[in-house]
């Protein structure tokens, strides 16, 4: 003969409404305890999956930039920077200053190629950029000694592009400025881009 609580359909059937007295014995069945403890566990990894997934899909949507324009309107870009060609002159501090005003500071020319595109599209307005020398030689406005792989002409203190090469002149003259910045898309991948 079989006792009452032996019976599998009396398990399954002990958590539906009952009396409080079989509710009492349901408290003490293992299959019972056994189940909240699963079934806790069970939820908690579905809801773990699903903001998991979430996250995954929603991620690069959320934190990657639209790239149609890495640089801003007005500026052209090469090689990962953007440049702003100044229609007005200044000296050369009030370039730097303008070109900060912009989140950039007056062009660091780095290559060979980046300064036949600065030469291509300047015109033929002379234009500061960011070479000064300082009591120890000539440095790039970000601080960075320069390496000497052009010639600079002239005995002035302040770099600007002419017509035909680099030269040099007093820092207090009007001349146009040339700003850069890294792009948008570098930006983003050195972490920097503005949020």
């Amino acid at each position: 003969r079989r006792e009452r609580g032996d019976d599998p359909a009396h398990t399954f059937c002990s958590f539906l409404p009952q009396s409080p007295t079989s509710r009492s014995q349901a408290g003490k069945d293992p299959a019972h305890l056994f189940f909240i403890p699963v079934c806790v566990v069970l939820s908690l990894l579905i809801f773990i999956l699903l903001v998991a997934l979430t996250v995954v899909h929603l991620g690069p949507h959320l934190t990657r930039p639209d790239f149609t324009h890495v640089c801003p309107d007005a500026w052209l870009g090469f090689q990962g920077k953007c440049y702003y060609f100044s229609d007005t002159e200044s000296n050369w501090t009030i370039g730097q200053e303008s070109c900060e005003a912009l989140a950039a500071s007056l062009a660091l020319i780095s290559t060979k190629s980046e300064l036949i595109f600065i030469n291509r599209y300047k015109g033929e307005a002379n234009h500061w950029f960011g070479l000064r020398k300082e009591e120890d030689g000539w440095r790039w406005s970000n601080g960075t000694a320069f390496n000497n792989w052009f010639k600079v002409w002239g005995g002035g203190c302040c770099a600007y592009l002419n017509q035909e090469k680099i030269s040099s002149s007093r820092c207090h003259t009007k001349k146009h400025w040339l700003c850069s910045r890294p792009n948008d898309y570098v930006l983003w991948k050195q972490k920097t881009y503005p949020a």
